[in-house]
């Protein structure tokens, strides 16, 4: 597979980058998230490994990043915690 320019990672990235985004911002997998978080370390494994079998390898490799993270400075900026939802109404009225 091609690498993605100055990324050393295959170009499909490319594609998985730009629609995460889209993906991120769905409140149902912030639901499983939170959910998946309650069940603990166990449940959490489990996923992975599930996830790993059914998708590869790297899985495991884009998990192991996260052991990069320091808790405490995680959970001291805010980031532990999703953001608060806003609801979004569409239309409104027309100006002429």
């Amino acid at each position: 597979m091609e690498e993605a320019p100055g990324q050393g990672r295959p170009s499909n990235q490319i594609y998985h980058r730009n629609t995460a985004n889209n993906i991120r911002s769905k409140p149902r997998n912030q639901v499983i998230a939170e959910h998946v978080y309650r069940l603990g370390a166990r449940a959490l494994h489990e996923l992975l490994i599930e996830l790993a079998t059914a998708l590869g390898p790297e899985v495991i490799e884009i998990a192991e990043g996260y052991t990069r993270i320091d808790p405490g400075l995680l959970r001291a900026l805010g980031g532990h915690r999703f953001p608060d939802r806003f609801a979004s109404i569409e239309g409104g009225r027309n100006v002429a």
